[in-house]
């Protein structure tokens, strides 16, 4: 399976953050049996609930199946 994880957030007086988080060839095999791939994946969910006060979205999933509605049509 393809997988991507992605981050994204309203940092006031900055804007938008956002990171791709995808594991090597996005093999999420591959991902989840690496150490240090998992431990980004939990630093980076620290980050979104300390820091988005609910804005944005934490995901992980398969990447040639998932859909995000932004507002505007996409």
């Amino acid at each position: 399976m393809s997988a991507c994880a992605e981050i994204t957030y309203m940092k006031p007086d900055v804007g938008p953050v956002h990171s791709d988080l995808c594991p090597p060839g996005h093999d999420l095999s591959r991902g989840v049996s690496d150490p240090e791939w998992r431990a980004m994946l939990h630093r980076n969910l620290d980050e979104w609930i300390d820091k988005s006060e609910s804005t944005g979205y934490f995901f992980i999933g398969n990447s040639e199946n998932y859909f995000v509605y932004d507002g505007r049509g996409r």
